[in-house]
This record gives structure tokens, C-alpha cells and sequence, in this order.
């Protein structure tokens, strides 16, 4: 056995010699009040610190008469996800689509590496190969980052808890994997597609269309009804329409739920001919109701099936673009619109806050990272210099 050494100035905390060099250790000796004699014991640290925040957590629960952190020491990765989830999802916290995301990449990735090991047991060589291994299979890197991120929410979970005495898995190293996709899209090729969408398609869906082309994200925009849209008329005569976003359609809540973050709720405002686009909307919507024999009202949502009267599928807008896509050549998608947007926006030298509350973002930092430059708005920053600078 080992002969512990006390470290001077630091109660209940040992030092000893390994192999590879020195490790510190925790000898805690209480009497409970029974006047029994109890011992806490944990070795292997690193760092005296290390060894000190264990302690520290040891002394709060024990002064607190809760148990000690090391009951929890063989709890497993998997079993802590699932009670994770669990309160999550009971404090309303995650939204269903939360959940079946964070269930996907944790099943297909996470579980079946780490599911049956102890959260204390993963040491930071194994996880970094494990990051490694997915570098090497050709993910890309923003998958990884997804990956990467729900087993850093299980850590830091478990140490915010006690379970672990740290997180020892933070800011590992994620050198590679492959670029995101590219959502530029260029002035040209958007009004190409925007002249096939016109050929292709009816008024009503051309309506979603013109609504998906403001930049709001697909669960906001299939959640609009008929009390989303309220019209006015400014002092110098020109309606303005008042878009509400309050709910959101997905596969997972087909009959609508909450949006994504606290930010997403807002109204945005428009004018001119959209707002004629709208109208025909709400109208069509009323006339596909009244086919169907379904109750008109504010909660009717606003675009539905024209063969079965139903809300359209959540997935129905994806395979439209795809369609007019197929037909034209140039690929895009309802949410490469939201980056076209936010690129127009700041083309436009719009104030980021208000760019930022059009798109539901809650910081200015996640419109920027929407922004995607492309040739002609790189074109203007050089227009506008060139004249300065002699050129």
C-alpha cells in the first residue's frame, strides 16, 4: 500500500508517489450523531486543487446532511442521460423536438461507446480519440460539434450535481472534420428559382413562398393561423400588416406547440404587395375550410392541404423547394432563405439589434454567423472603397 503523506496547510488532504510522479488523495474522518467514525477516501488527483474541490463538495453535503458525492461515483452514462432528460422534459425545458434530437445523436453516437461506462471513469485520451474517430469517418465538423456538445451538457450536468468532482472532458480538441454546408446563394440564382417558383406553383403556395423568402424559420411560419395576421393603416395611408409568431408546427406537434427560445416570440411588420399575397392567403384558407365543413377561427391555421383541407405536413415546404429546384438547377431549401435574408440585411447596413428581433435571434452574434456574403454584396464593399483608396 501506498504511504500518504499530509500536506502541510491543507487539512484532510494527502500526497503520494506513483510512477510517473506525484498524486494526491482525501482522508475525511467524521463522527456522526451516533458518534460513529466514518471515513471518506478518494485518491488519484492530479492536483492538490483537484483534490480540494472534491473535499470542499464532500464538506458542504455533510454539513448540509446530504449524502456524499462519492455514492454516485459508478453511475453510468447512459443511465444519467436518461434521468437528464427526463427532468428536463418534466421542467419544460427541452420541447419534444429537442428530445428526439438529442435521443439521435446520442443513440447513434454517444450510447453505444460510453453508454455502459461510468461518467467518472471516462478519462480525457479516451474521448478525445473518440472526437478523433469521428474527424476520421468524415463527419462534419458542426455534427461533431453537435456530438461533442450533448456529452458536454451530461458532464457538466453531473458536476453541477455532484455526481462527478469535474468535467474533465471540457474544451476538448476538434481539429478537422468536414466544412458545413455552403448557403450562399448569389442575387442571380435566387431570382432564377424565384421565376420557376412563379411557373410552378398556385398563388396560395407562391404566398408561402414570398412568406419563407422574410427570413423566418419553417416551424414559425407552418404555425401561422388566422389571428397571426392583424392590419392597419398608418397616418400617410399605407397598410402595414402585423405578423405575429406564437406557435410552432413540426412533425413531432402537428397541432402546433412553443417555438424554439423566448426570442422567437415576436411580430414582425409589412408592407405593400406581400401584404396583397397575405390576403389571398387567408382567403384561400377560408375556402379550403368551408369545402372540408372545418370550423373557421383565430387557431385555423393558415396554410392546409387543398386535397384534404388538413394543416400542410411539416415536411411538405422541404420537398416544393426541391421540386421547383429539380426544375431549375439552382438548389435551395426554406432555410437557406433565412440566410439569404440575414445577408440582404446586412447588405443593407440594417441595425443588427433589428435584424436580429426580425429573425427571433436572441444576439446579434448568431445573425452574424447567419450572414453568408455572397459575389454581388462583396462587389459593393469594394465599390464603395475603391474610389478612396485610387483604384
Amino acid at each position: 500500500m501506498r504511504k500518504w503523506k499530509a500536506v502541510k496547510r491543507h487539512p484532510s488532504i494527502y500526497k503520494y508517489s506513483v510512477n510517473n510522479g506525484m498524486r494526491y488523495g482525501i482522508r475525511r474522518i467524521w463522527l456522526d450523531s451516533e458518534k460513529k467514525r466514518h471515513e471518506f477516501t478518494k485518491s488519484g488527483f492530479r492536483t492538490i486543487k483537484d483534490a480540494e474541490i472534491v473535499l470542499t463538495k464532500f464538506e458542504d453535503n455533510l454539513y448540509s446532511d446530504q449524502k456524499s458525492p462519492l455514492k454516485n461515483e459508478k453511475v453510468k452514462v447512459d443511465d444519467y442521460f436518461q434521468k437528464m432528460k427526463e427532468r428536463n422534459i418534466k421542467i419544460g425545458k427541452w420541447r419534444i423536438d429537442t428530445v428526439k434530437t438529442k435521443d439521435q445523436y446520442y443513440n447513434a453516437h454517444i450510447k453505444p461507446r460510453f453508454g455502459q461506462m461510468p461518467l467518472s471513469k471516462i478519462t480525457r485520451s479516451q474521448y478525445q480519440k473518440f472526437i478523433d474517430d469521428l474527424v476520421e469517418r468524415g463527419y462534419a465538423k458542426s455534427t461533431i460539434k453537435t456530438i461533442d456538445g450533448i456529452m458536454q451538457l451530461i458532464m457538466n450536468d453531473a458536476d453541477t450535481y455532484d455526481v462527478i468532482y469535474k468535467n474533465k472532458l471540457k474544451h476538448i480538441a476538434i481539429n478537422g472534420g468536414k466544412p458545413a454546408k455552403d448557403l450562399t446563394l448569389e442575387d442571380i440564382d435566387y431570382r432564377q428559382w424565384l421565376s420557376q417558383a412563379e411557373k410552378m406553383v398556385n398563388k396560395y403556395k407562391m404566398s408561402m413562398i414570398q412568406l419563407f423568402a422574410l427570413g423566418e424559420r419553417r416551424e414559425e411560419l407552418l404555425g401561422l393561423h388566422l389571428g397571426s395576421f392583424e392590419f392597419s393603416t398608418d397616418a400617410h395611408g399605407q397598410e402595414i400588416c402585423k405578423i405575429t409568431f406564437d406557435r410552432g408546427r413540426t412533425i413531432q406537434r402537428l397541432n402546433g406547440g412553443p417555438l424554439k427560445t423566448q426570442a422567437s416570440y415576436r411580430s414582425i411588420y409589412v408592407t405593400g404587395d406581400i401584404i396583397d399575397s397575405i390576403k389571398y392567403a387567408i382567403e384561400q384558407c377560408k375556402n379550403i375550410c368551408d369545402k372540408f365543413g372545418i370550423e373557421i377561427n383565430d387557431d385555423t391555421f393558415l396554410y392546409r392541404n387543398e386535397i384534404t383541407g388538413d394543416p400542410i405536413h411539416p415536411t411538405y415546404p422541404t420537398r416544393l423547394f426541391k421540386s421547383i429546384s429539380d426544375k431549375c438547377g439552382v438548389k435551395i431549401h426554406p432555410h437557406k432563405l433565412r440566410h439569404y435574408f440575414a445577408t440582404s440585411a446586412k447588405d443593407s447596413n440594417l441595425a443588427d439589434t433589428a435584424v436580429a428581433k426580425w429573425l427571433g435571434h436572441a444576439n446579434v452574434q448568431m445573425t452574424n454567423k447567419y450572414a453568408r456574403p455572397n459575389k454581388n454584396s462583396v462587389l459593393r464593399v469594394y465599390d464603395g472603397v475603391k474610389k478612396k483608396i485610387d483604384l
